[in-house]
Parts: C-alpha cells; structure tokens; sequence
C-alpha cells in the first residue's frame, strides 16, 4: 500500500492508522528531503511494527534509516576531478536550506582544501534543483572565472 502524507502530520496519523488496521507487516517512510523527521508515533500497536526510514532519517537515533552517504559521494565527485588533473572546480547545488546541498557543498569544499584547491568563484553555487538553474549558474562561473575546467 502506497500512502502520500504530502507532508502533513494529520494526513500521516490517518494513514497510519489506516495500516495498523490493515494490520501491516512493516512500514517504509520516504522522505522528500535528506532533512531528518520526527519518527512516527501516537498510534496503538505501531511500536510492534518494524519502521524503516528511507532518505529522510527519524531524529530518533534508535530508528532505522536508509540515507544517502552526501559526505562520501562529494568526496568521490571531487576526487574524481582531481585524479583527471582538474583544478579548477566549480560546485553548483540545489537550495541552501535542503540539508543535501549544504553537506555535499561542505565536503566538496573540504576535499578541494585538502587538495591545497578553493572553487575557482570562491564560492558555492546555491540555488534550485532544476536545469534551468544549472545553465544559468554555470553561465555566471564561466564569466566570473573563465578558467574553471570542471563542475560539481
């Protein structure tokens, strides 16, 4: 069964409610966002059901959840570029407040310190998830620093 909560927690206590009396052999909350949520609760019988969360973690670090490893792929990404001799590396991303964006811009900056580099604009490109973004961000560090020779 297939529930969307859109994000409301009085939609997801109906929800929930509607599978523990479909007496439900597990339940699998997909986030939207890598952003952490509060873990589900006030429902009778839901702590004897297995809960596993998957991209967005609970805040209850005795929950089980199934993220992404934004550290390590940055890490990958930027050594990526340096191990084909780039240096000058730009780092475009989605919205400052997503908590994806903001962990892949630290690290990608972090490697590049390590490496003796810093993003050829000085800066992290924030902004939305969209192509559309990604053509204008990438337009604007080509102007500002026309040597960049790879983006991330």
């Amino acid at each position: 069964m297939l529930c969307d909560t859109r994000g409301d927690s009085i939609r997801e206590q109906h929800h929930l409610r509607n599978l523990m009396d479909r007496r439900v052999d597990g339940i699998i909350v997909a986030g939207r966002r890598t952003d952490p949520r509060p873990p589900l609760t006030g429902i009778t019988g839901l702590e004897t059901v297995p809960v596993v969360h998957a991209l967005s973690p609970s805040t209850d670090p005795g929950d089980m959840s199934v993220v992404t490893d934004d550290k390590g792929g940055a890490e990958l990404a930027a050594e990526h570029r340096l191990a084909t001799g780039r240096t000058r590396i730009a780092h475009i991303t989605g919205p400052e407040h997503h908590a994806a964006a903001r962990d892949r811009a630290r690290h990608t900056v972090a490697h590049l310190e390590q490496a003796g580099l810093a993003l050829p604009t000085g800066r992290v490109h924030f902004g939305e998830w969209s192509e559309a973004w990604g053509r204008r961000a990438a337009d604007a560090v080509l102007r500002t620093a026309p040597d960049t020779d790879a983006f991330f």
